[in-house]
């Protein structure tokens, strides 16, 4: 097998036009700026996607080409009190990371997380770009107008890995920063190069809805492509490639990738190389060598056994039947029902979450929320510990039925 670079020498070796800062296409050099002295003093550096993902890229690759180990966050949302506390002391936060996970070339990158609270997963560099390469393979080539456009954040679901480092894997696309939804048809509608979009599900269907000029290439990830989104994809953008991609942070985070049409609904498409799948007592088991090194969330830090990385998903063979908690897919993002109810009442608030169209809503026993102020603090609770899942509707009133085992009887929109 050939030696596999670091992210730092893969971006520095694309001399050519690569990633889109405001009104300019940058080459690696020109991101990375002036060579950076190692530190005397490593530590765990934050940094927030605020002014741009190129240039929070840029801050990141500075920091680990200095011995630091950059942790990405996204700015849409602030980073919990959880990851405050632990990054408060940066040296200290080095050591342990460096205690757990070794710390050669180690970028930290966050992850929405099955419970929506967030967690930060320490990607080796080496194992992030052969991950992006077995994905571009998998993928095939692209030609010198190829832009890839995604709607994940440099520092989100770790959607830096297959998409912009994909991009460089190719040796000539070009990659445009993170898109939010609501901006890409006026984006691509200008853009006049053939386009490789990533994005979810969920996404996917509202374009559908825009005058939107069909993109060459649309690779879904982030929850489970429907037969409904599929159809409705090849039946306004007949020359569209759809691609599926499906795996978790901690596993670096693609498993596999397939073009849809050659698996069925629900069916895992095609592992990457090195790739092995396994089922223990009804639960998808991963192991990888595109592994990330360790994982921290709110439970602390911890190493991540690259033999072994339990998905929490359900699965028949090559069949995922759901999630094993009671958690359900609203527009990419999982839902955790349990764990949200009982959030809840630590905070004194009774109630039961559930889907809704699409959405889903929780139902408060009692009067906290028939005013609308008692809703307007529910919904910011709940976005202050849930950062990272959508606003529910809140309504009041007798929650809906209960099977034996306590959960909802009926869940309209939830995963089966």
């Amino acid at each position: 097998m050939p030696t596999v670079p670091d992210v730092l020498d893969l971006v520095a070796a694309r001399r050519t036009p690569w990633l889109r800062s405001g009104d300019r296409w940058l080459t690696g050099p020109e991101l990375l700026g002036a060579p950076v002295r190692p530190a005397s003093d490593p530590r765990v550096e934050l940094v927030v996607e605020r002014t741009g993902a190129a240039d929070a890229l840029a801050t990141a690759l500075r920091l680990a080409a200095a011995g630091h180990v950059p942790v990405l966050w996204p700015g849409r949302v602030a980073p919990p009190e959880w990851l405050r506390s632990w990054l408060g002391d940066g040296r200290v936060a080095y050591r342990a990371v460096r205690g757990v996970a070794g710390t050669a070339g180690l970028v930290g990158v966050c992850s929405s997380g099955t419970t929506g609270t967030g967690k930060v997963v320490f990607l080796d560099q080496r194992r992030a770009v052969a991950c992006a390469r077995a994905v571009a393979d998998r993928l095939g080539p692209a030609g010198d107008d190829q832009l890839v456009v995604s709607t994940r954040g440099i520092g989100y679901s770790a959607g830096f890995v297959p998409d912009a480092l994909g991009s460089l894997c190719t040796g000539a696309a070009l990659c445009h920063p993170p898109v939010a939804p609501e901006f890409l048809p006026r984006l691509l509608a200008a853009e006049p190069r053939a386009v490789s979009l990533h994005c979810t599900g969920a996404v996917a269907e509202r374009l559908l809805a825009t005058a939107l000029r069909p993109p060459r290439r649309v690779v879904l990830s982030g929850d489970l492509v429907g037969a409904g989104t599929v159809a409705a994809i090849r039946d306004r953008w007949p020359d569209t490639a759809v691609w599926h991609g499906y795996g978790l942070a901690e596993a670096g985070p693609r498993i596999a990738i397939g073009a849809v049409g050659r698996h069925r609904t629900g069916e895992l498409p095609e592992s990457l190389p090195g790739v092995e799948l396994s089922v223990e007592e009804g639960e998808l088991v991963v192991s990888t060598p595109y592994a990330g090194r360790a994982v921290l969330d709110g439970r602390g830090l911890r190493p991540i056994d690259r033999r072994r990385i339990a998905t929490g998903d359900l699965a028949d063979g090559t069949v995922l039947r759901g999630r094993r908690s009671a958690t359900f897919a609203v527009g990419g993002s999982w839902v955790q029902a349990d764990l949200v109810e009982a959030e809840l009442r630590e905070h004194g608030v009774r109630a039961t979450v559930d889907g809704r169209g699409g959405g889903w809503r929780v139902t408060v026993a009692g009067g906290l929320a028939r005013h609308q102020a008692g809703r307007a603090d529910v919904r910011r609770l709940l976005r202050h510990r849930f950062p990272f899942l959508p606003a529910p509707e809140v309504v009041a009133g007798d929650p809906p039925p209960l099977t034996a085992a306590g959960k909802v009887s009926h869940v309209d929109g939830g995963r089966p």
